[in-house]
């Protein structure tokens, strides 16, 4: 079991002095320690040079050695509590706790205690609790007033402000004008419940000081028109005195509580449109082959989600310690930024805008890691005027981890696809090499034995058996030359190089000149042909058809018992012409059906392997997919295979007339 030192850490401009504290003590204990920040409604009126700040310490805390864990907690004191807790029963409980406590005087600090004392007496009886005094006061009124700078106020939030208000004086007004002297009319207790109202609704709507200056307006508009003596800012009575000032200070809570909503409801929304970005971004990454395909669709979501420019930088391939950009790749940078990429990539750590190191730029550069390594660097370029605080810090460095995730799982797929290349062109290889040393070998050796017996005898041996020596080199020079046809048919095919020509032809005809050019591959086989009793016509490359024919031909012969019969049919099926050849052999087993026409694969019959290069019915089903075709087989109910050729353009013709029919 692994013990841990926890250190507690705000936007407290000392938080340095806690880190140095935090990794003095986990190096003297040689304990891994963590940094625990609680995110709590009060983050929300931290001005943006306190986010920046908090940033940056987080930032320090990961570059220091430690771990930083955000909570989002109503309260920093039971936040941290119920974190420590819950780690007791894991393998890395805390036992050693660092917090600051910065100095408080007066009735405040007897009245309430500091974060450091609540927290010690929380956890006094079983862990060990270490306070460092510290200077400067952050308690949440302080901070709200410290952050409250009327720069934050935007021109379009406080036009807003001023027509809302002015709008409900100018209708009140014109109320109590327009009414009879015995109607009724609005007092300072109704209108002032109208003017909190739009206090409230502008404090949702903009935020804390949209609020606050609805509620000075509305004070004027209130005091002016409904405090006697009216149409004056003069209040003459003490009960109007403290009506004025309870409506001011409902308006400061309602500002305050609005504000805090708003800012909450806002970080919901973009913490979740961020979480559906990243999973947009896997779903569209998830098709990309290469890197230069993932980068660009990463380039593209992150620019749209953060709003902001993303570059992605790579190290060349001829210089792994080099780092440049690969998306986009016309990128001009600065000197100095040149030098914060440079560092975040040699150094493995965050640069730039929001890290505590002394570069200059508007840029934030996240190193981009993965268990295995560095794969690059993400850069992002932050507007002067962009807010950069500790939630973009984590969604930063969140994001570059998940872009190099991708690009490391888009390598590896390329990798391993790859490999699975290499290994089928080396197999393929192996089979090539085998079906020519041997098959091709075969005929070649008996070419030459025939030949050179006929040549050496010849005056001795009777004419019969030169006959047989003769006819045994013609078979096996046809067979030879079918074999390197094959090779080179498949290479052709391949390639793509091979331009099909498609004419109209009677599947008859065809039938009957294939037959007749395997006359001498027959063997003793008798190759019956059955035809329909109409005139058909298909449309298909003749040639490359017959040499399609003459594969499924001849695989019927070498896997048929010598002396029986192939009978080859044609006609009509629903969805074009048809052409079946059914051989008299053993059949094909279930489990083969799939990979008879795949490159080099053949059956073996008995203990003998059947001659060939196993391409013939690989060439068959390419040339058939080539011209929209199909090629099948199965197995015969009465025994032997059936292959079944179908061709999806056909015509009919008229006996008499050679006229098309429907």
């Amino acid at each position: 079991m692994q013990r841990r030192i926890a250190v507690c850490i705000n936007e407290n401009i000392r938080t340095p002095v806690l880190l140095r504290a935090a990794q003095r003590k986990a190096r003297d204990l040689r304990m891994p320690w963590v940094a625990l920040y609680v995110e709590t409604p009060g983050y929300y009126a931290l001005s943006s040079e306190a986010r920046d700040r908090l940033l940056r310490f987080m930032t320090m805390a990961e570059q220091m050695g430690g771990e930083v864990v955000d909570l989002p907690h109503k309260s920093a004191v039971a936040g941290v509590v119920e974190y420590i807790i819950s780690t007791q029963a894991s393998d890395a409980p805390i036992f050693h706790v660092i917090a600051g406590r910065s100095a408080r005087d007066g009735i405040l600090a007897r009245l309430r205690p500091s974060f450091a004392q609540r927290l010690s007496a929380k956890l006094q009886r079983n862990w060990e609790v270490h306070i460092i005094p510290l200077t400067e006061d952050q308690s949440y009124v302080r901070q709200l007033g410290r952050s409250s700078h009327w720069r934050n106020l935007r021109l379009l939030e406080a036009g807003a402000v001023v027509c809302a208000v002015g709008g409900t004086t100018l209708a009140s007004q014109l109320l109590n004008t327009s009414s009879a002297p015995d109607a009724l009319t609005l007092n300072f207790t109704s209108v002032s419940l109208v003017f909190l109202t739009i206090c409230t609704l502008m404090a949702l709507r903009f935020g804390f000081f949209p609020g606050v200056l609805a509620g000075l307006l509305s004070l004027l508009s209130v005091n002016y028109f409904y405090v006697s003596p009216e149409n004056t800012l003069q209040v003459n009575s003490v009960d109007d005195y403290v009506a004025l000032l309870a409506f001011l200070s409902a308006t400061l809570v309602i500002s305050a509580v609005g504000g805090s909503t708003r800012a909450q409801v806002e970080t919901a929304l973009r913490r979740e449109r961020r979480t559906q970005a990243l999973f947009q971004i896997n779903r569209l990454t998830a098709n990309a082959q290469t890197s230069e395909e993932a980068l660009e669709i990463l380039h593209r979501a992150l620019s749209e989600m953060l709003e902001l420019d993303v570059v992605f930088f790579l190290p060349p391939t001829l210089n792994p310690d080099a780092i440049e950009p690969a998306y986009p790749k016309d990128m001009d940078l600065s000197q100095e930024t040149r030098k914060a990429l440079e560092e975040a990539w040699r150094e493995k750590k965050p640069t730039g805008t929001g890290t505590p190191d002394r570069y200059h730029t508007t840029w934030r550069f996240e190193p981009m890691v993965t268990h295995n390594g560095e794969v690059g660097v993400m850069g992002i370029n932050m507007p002067r005027d962009a807010t950069v605080d500790a939630a973009f810090g984590r969604l930063s460095g969140a994001l570059a981890d998940h872009v190099a995730a991708i690009i490391e799982r888009v390598e590896l797929a390329r990798s391993v696809e790859d490999t699975k290349i290499r290994q089928e062109r080396e197999r393929l290889r192996s089979m090539l090499l085998s079906s020519v040393s041997h098959d091709l070998k075969t005929p070649l050796a008996s070419i030459i034995g025939s030949l050179s017996v006929y040549h050496s005898m010849r005056a001795k041996l009777p004419p019969e058996r030169l006959e047989q020596l003769t006819q045994t080199a013609l078979e096996e020079a046809q067979r030879l030359d079918s074999f390197i046809t094959n090779i080179l048919d498949m290479t052709r095919l391949e390639s793509g190089s091979i331009t099909y020509k498609m004419e109209w032809a009677d599947p008859g005809e065809l039938l009957l000149r294939v037959r007749k050019r395997m006359k001498t591959r027959l063997r003793g086989h008798a190759i019956h042909i059955h035809a329909p009793s109409e005139i058909l016509e298909f449309e298909a490359d003749v040639m490359m058809t017959e040499q399609v024919l003459e594969n499924v031909l001849d695989n019927a012969i070498k896997y048929s018992p010598a002396g029986s019969d192939i009978d080859v049919s044609y006609g009509v099926a629903s969805d074009g012409l048809f052409i079946e050849v059914r051989d008299r052999g053993q059949g094909i087993p279930l489990d083969k059906k799939d990979l008879v026409f795949d490159k080099y694969f053949r059956l073996k019959m008995e203990d003998s392997r059947v001659a060939g290069t196993g391409l013939g019915l690989a060439i068959s089903r390419s040339i058939m997919e080539s011209q929209k075709g199909t090629i099948e087989v199965e197995n015969h109910p009465e025994g032997g295979a059936v292959f079944r050729l179908l061709f999806p353009s056909i015509r009919r013709l008229d006996a008499a007339y050679g006229v098309r029919a429907s």
